[in-house]
């Protein structure tokens, strides 16, 4: 250590021949040596080549003055005599930072022996102390006396409420599953008071040596837990070992029919999709309004491991609205033709994207009775159009907005190619179907996507000789 800028050098000695072996390495003329020692008393002639020839006790409110560089201490802090031994224990060697206070009081003492001695951030806030809770760190506490670790645990819970279900984690040797047990914390607080519910709850609390679960703490470590899960501070393996050890606690306390309310467990993802389907089902029997299904999707899509099951979930929905609209028999080819562009196609897409159904059975049971059912009328619905079309073509009659393909080159690529070049590709069979199921639609299952961009098109029709 450096003390008034000179470096002294610092050696403990549990013993007075400890203390001879320290002198007899020590050069004389060299820096200034201190010996601590728990030796009461020294001979004479190791007394004789001491400063002041005595051993000299240590006062720790001495010591503290020292170590913060202050003037005096807080009437308040000397009643703690557990927290200034504490203090001096674990003083680092170059003495505690230094504030320009010429005060010590009780707040500051405080969070150098958290920061020291406990390697606790109050700073970091709750995501910092799941960290720690994770870590080797939480072993000096458990290694403490119970009157300082009562303390530490009162004090945690002043400067971070919401606490005392994290550090009860890490007392109860469960701290490297902090993270999880927060996530699983959201679950036990969101559902609605039942028999289960509290029988979950014991099981918690008992898996915390005994914790009395707080419903005010169980959700700030919830939130704690779940800003970690998002964060950049985790990679990929760290938040599916996560997610994985809730999903195993939730099934330890016997609540995995609760997981649906958490938007971060995979759990809670099986039991949303499985929700949609028996909505959809309820729906398809008459049962249940579309809004039932909509509200369904609307929990699907808000849980964050969705993606994908969210764009099924709207697929499904938007069939399933098409399904509702009664169907209003157009008169004629122009306006067959116009359906199928406008929902038709979607879905005859929609159908093919469904088809495969999901992990989960009872939304894939759903959505086959639904792609069923849109296969049924799509079904009438061509073969009315087939109806229509054959009643048109002897006297078919075109325009702009209905065109043979005859005429695409001379109305369409021609007035284009007058002002800019153009190619012109022509994909034979493709209907609007086939072209959403192409192009680049973030919604579409699976992400497929081909490169084009969905474009406004006229109804092309064959030529007529070939009808």
């Amino acid at each position: 250590m450096v003390v008034d800028g000179v470096p002294v050098a610092v050696r403990v000695c549990p013993s007075e021949l400890a203390v001879r072996e320290a002198l007899g390495g020590h050069r004389e003329g060299g820096e200034p040596l201190v010996l601590l020692t728990a030796a009461d008393r020294l001979g004479s002639d190791v007394l004789a080549r001491l400063a002041k020839p005595r051993v000299h006790r240590l006062q720790p409110l001495e010591a503290l003055i020292q170590l913060f560089d202050v003037r005096e201490i807080d009437p308040e802090l000397g009643e703690n005599r557990w927290l200034i031994d504490a203090l001096v224990d674990s003083a680092p060697a170059e003495g505690y930072e230094r504030s320009g206070g010429r005060t010590l009081d009780l707040a500051r003492a405080w969070r150098a022996l958290l920061r020291h001695r406990h390697g606790i951030d109050p700073d970091a806030g709750l995501g910092g102390l799941l960290d720690w809770a994770a870590s080797a760190r939480r072993g000096r506490l458990l290694e403490t006396l119970q009157e300082e670790r009562d303390a530490v645990v009162e004090q945690l819970a002043r400067a971070l409420p919401g606490s005392s279900g994290i550090i009860a984690a890490a007392l109860a040797g469960a701290g490297d599953d902090a993270l999880a047990l927060g996530l699983v914390s959201r679950v036990l607080v969101a559902a609605n008071e039942t028999a289960a519910l509290v029988a979950s709850r014991t099981r918690f609390e008992a898996r915390l040596d005994g914790w009395s679960f707080d419903t005010g703490a169980a959700n700030a470590w919830a939130d704690a837990a779940e800003r970690r899960l998002v964060s950049s501070a985790l990679d990929d393996r760290a938040e599916l070992e996560a997610l994985q050890a809730a999903d195993r606690i939730l099934g330890q306390l016997g609540a995995e029919d609760l997981a649906g309310h958490s938007e971060h467990l995979t759990g809670g993802l099986r039991q949303r999709l499985s929700q949609l389907g028996t909505a959809l089902a309820r729906h398809l029997d008459g049962k249940a309004p579309i809004s039932e299904v909509a509200d369904r999707v609307d929990a699907v899509r808000a849980h964050r491991l969705s993606r994908d099951a969210a764009a099924t979930a709207e697929t499904a929905l938007r069939l399933a609205r098409w399904l509702a609209v009664a169907d209003d028999h157009p008169s004629d080819v122009r306006a067959a033709a116009a359906r199928f562009a406008s929902d038709g196609g979607y879905a005859d897409w929609a159908r093919g994207a469904l088809r495969e159904g999901t992990a989960e059975p009872a939304l894939s049971a759903a959505l086959r009775r639904l792609v069923q059912a849109a296969d049924e009328r799509r079904d009438v619905e061509e073969g009315r159009f087939a109806s229509l079309l054959a009643e048109w073509v002897p006297h078919a009659a075109l325009d702009e907005g209905f065109l043979g393909v005859e005429h695409v080159l001379d109305r369409v690529v021609a007035p284009l190619a007058s002002a800019r070049p153009v190619l012109l590709i022509v994909l034979d069979g493709m209907n609007h179907g086939l072209l959403r199921s192409c192009s680049k639609t973030p919604s579409a299952p699976g992400g497929r996507s081909c490169g084009a961009q969905t474009v406004r098109t006229a109804h092309w029709l064959p030529r007529r000789s070939r009808a």
